[in-house]
Order: C-alpha cells, then sequence, then structure tokens
C-alpha cells in the first residue's frame, strides 16, 4: 500500500534567488569515498574540496523512516517523546526549505520509539530501519564517541550504485551531559540532531566554514539551515509536485542479528535452527561486527577506497563501515 503526498510550496527565510544564482556551492554529496574517514585517500574538488572518488550515496527512495531507541536519552533526562519529536523537527528542517518552485521532493517519516540495543543493520536491505541512538556513558569498552564529536552516522550501501539503505545515529551522551548546566543545552542537542539529518539524507561535509553541514560546525542553540545547507538538499531532492510513499513501518530484523538471521533464514517445518552469535566490530566498537551465517546477495563497501568488501557473501562486516564523526 502507498500513498501519495502532495508537496506544498514553503516559504524560507531566504529568496529562492538569493540561494541559486551566482554562488558557488560549498555543500558536497557523500560518496564512497570519504575524505574524512580514517585512512581514506580521497580525490578532492580543488574548489569545493568534496571528494570526487568512488559512487555518491543515495537514499533508495525519497521517503525514509526512523526510529528512536527506547530509553535512549534517560540519562539526559530526556523522554522518548521529546526525542523522537526532536529528531523529526530536524527533518521537517531540512523538508521545509523552499527550492525556488517548491520544496525538496522529500517525506521523511518515524515508526516512533523502537526497542533496539544498538545500532544493526540486517543483510535483507529492505528490513531495515533508521535508528537514532545516545551512546551509554556506561558502555563497557572503548567509547564509540568521545571528545567534542557530537555524532555519528554509519550509512550503509551498495558499493556498485551508491544505494544507501541504511542509516543508524549515534548522539554523544557524555558531551551533552557535560552541557546540561546551560539553559539552551537542548537546543544545542536539537543543532546537532539538525546536522547529523543531514548526514542521513545523503549530504556530507560542507566546505562553507558558516554551513550546518560544515565539520566542525559552530554548537549553538537551535542552528537553522544557510543557503549552501538548502542549495544541498535541493539538489538532492528536487521539488516535484508530489511523491508517493508506502505506509512506514518496522520489522524486529532491523533491530537486532537474531531476527533478522531467522528473516532472512526462516526455519522449516520439522526442523529447528540455531542462532549464532556475533563478536563485536574493531573501528566501530558496538556495532555487531559481522552478520552470521552465508548470507547471499549483497556486495557493500564501507569508508574508503582501500576498505572493499571482501569477495563473498559476508559482507556487513563493521571493521571497514563508513563513519561520519562530527566534532563541534
Amino acid at each position: 500500500m502507498s500513498v501519495r503526498i502532495r508537496l506544498l510550496p514553503t516559504f524560507a527565510l531566504l529568496g529562492a534567488g538569493s540561494l541559486f544564482c551566482g554562488q558557488v556551492s560549498a555543500f558536497c554529496r557523500a560518496r564512497s569515498c570519504d575524505p574524512d574517514a580514517p585512512a581514506a585517500v580521497c580525490a578532492l574538488d580543488p574548489e569545493t574540496q568534496c571528494s570526487i572518488d568512488g559512487v555518491e550515496l543515495k537514499r533508495s527512495n525519497a521517503c525514509p523512516v526512523f526510529g528512536v531507541q527506547k530509553g535512549g536519552g534517560a540519562e539526559l533526562e530526556l523522554s522518548d517523546t521529546e526525542f523522537q519529536e526532536m529528531v523529526a523537527a530536524a527533518f521537517r528542517l531540512w523538508m521545509n526549505v523552499d527550492c525556488g518552485n517548491g520544496p525538496p521532493s522529500l517525506a521523511v517519516r518515524s515508526v516512533g520509539i523502537v526497542p533496539a540495543k544498538r545500532p544493526f543493520t540486517c543483510s535483507e536491505r529492505s528490513l531495515n530501519l533508521d535508528t537514532w541512538f545516545f551512546t551509554p556513558t556506561s558502555f563497557s569498552g572503548p567509547p564509540p564517541l568521545g571528545g567534542s564529536t557530537a555524532g555519528k552516522t554509519q550509512p550503509k550501501f551498495i558499493e556498485a550504485t551508491g544505494e544507501m539503505f541504511d542509516a543508524d545515529v549515534q548522539l554523544n551522551t557524555a558531551l551533552f551531559l557535560s552541557k546540561k548546566s546551560d539553559p539552551a543545552w537542548r537546543g544545542l542537542l536539537a543543532t546537532t540532531i539538525a546536522h547529523e539529518a543531514g548526514h542521513v539524507l545523503g549530504l556530507s561535509h560542507s566546505a562553507d566554514s558558516g554551513a550546518l553541514m560544515a565539520k566542525s560546525y559552530t554548537l549553538t542553540p537551535n542552528r537553522q539551515l544557510t543557503a549552501d545547507d538548502i542549495r544541498g538538499i535541493c539538489a538532492l531532492y528536487p521539488s516535484m509536485p508530489s511523491l508517493e510513499c508506502s505506509v512506514p513501518g518496522v520489522s524486529q530484523a532491523a533491530l537486532d542479528e537474531a531476527a533478522c538471521d531467522l528473516a532472512t533464514h526462516p526455519v522449516k517445518a520439522g526442523s529447528c535452527a540455531m542462532v549464532s552469535g556475533v563478536a563485536s566490530g574493531g573501528a566501530s566498537h558496538w556495532l555487531a561486527g559481522a552478520l552470521v551465517g552465508v548470507l547471499a546477495a549483497l556486495r557493500v563497501a564501507y569508508t574508503s577506497r582501500n576498505a572493499k568488501a571482501p569477495n563473498n557473501p559476508l559482507v556487513l562486516n563493521d571493521s571497514i563501515c563508513q563513519a561520519l564523526n562530527d566534532s563541534v
């Protein structure tokens, strides 16, 4: 079942003429070769400093769906409902700009609060869900996020086409706990969520230091999009009169290894199945290191041109996953 969504024109603070006439764009589209990834060697455009290596990453459709981790904001005394609304508001910021002839052809929907424990990608890409998390300060082992890294988005994509089918986001609990003495700390968190939402939608870091999508963006409360940010989202999702999206839903297979294994290897009548455990990944710390069993069909690439998926069906190895780490 699908729903046709009518995209109505919106009114941005900056007129369309000032956004698109006579200005050099500094925004960058996400690519399979990410110059910000550790050990990555990517050719850069001399003017924009955007990667020109690898394939462009793009969502499989303009109707992404997200959920937020149940209890994720507990250490910050942020309710699940508040967390969900903050993420939804960030996506509305991107969806409600004026591209000159209407808003971007983009409709992000929420499935609400989900019982996810940690970022996870199922080998069956149609079952995945973009899930938002806070990193627990009590995590045993090296922290997934540290210091001034406010957030991390991990897009998963098909190497040959750049089709991005999952993008989980982690937010730095410790950093925002340190900001709680500031009355505007929720506004600071809203700025980080809006930046990570840009990554989820397919934008990389901008060479414009004033843009929300700059790598080391200024963390001030409730940042708005700049002209460069708006040009970026409008380039990724050009305005169209309407957009057809399926009714959003969520499968447990998007949230944990055991459910994914059962969904991709259903138990036959009269037989029994054993779900194997997985080891923790190296570079991503608390993401699963590899999917279990022989998972055929997908060949996925991550971080850099030198970190290609192996030539076998076991491809979702988080030691080579792409991560967009953002400092503030």
